[in-house]
């Protein structure tokens, strides 16, 4: 089943109001801990950052959740969205690898694309994520040159 990523916030840094709109009416699913929310027909899910450092997912202007838990993944699997409170850090270490290696083929598919001829793709898959990010804004960086 294809997991994609629509949001992911660690907890870390400033978290920006964000806004998610969705290909036609979605279901969306709401985790936090053993406790799930489900609802039906969505088209947008709005992020916010409220007072004391809650997070306030708005899924309609008459649904709207509530966390003190600022770790929070958004993913869209199976034909459902899922919104994840995570609790443990086990959850935290698995969802940033899940990010990370999207970031990655990300870039890979990019610097493939733009590139094809500088790295092959074994070579990039063998480097970091930070590596990748370099390689990237190299690339940028003599595009703007022209």
């Amino acid at each position: 089943m294809k997991n994609n990523n629509l949001f992911f916030y660690s907890g870390e840094g400033r978290l920006e109001n964000q806004q998610i709109v969705l290909n036609g009416e979605t279901s969306v699913v709401v985790v936090d801990g053993n406790n799930e929310f489900l609802v039906e027909n969505i088209k947008k899910i709005d992020i916010k950052c409220v007072e004391k450092g809650k997070v306030k997912i708005v899924l309609s202007p008459e649904i709207a959740f509530l966390s003190d838990n600022k770790k929070v993944v958004i993913n869209e699997t199976g034909g459902k969205v899922f919104i994840e409170f995570l609790n443990s850090d086990e959850q935290l270490i698995k969802y940033t690898d899940i990010v990370n290696a999207q970031k990655a083929k990300g870039i890979i598919d990019y610097i493939l694309e733009y590139a094809p001829d500088l790295f092959s793709k074994e070579s990039l898959l063998s480097k970091s994520l930070d590596e990748l990010h370099k390689v990237k804004e190299s690339m940028d960086d003599l595009a703007n040159c022209y």
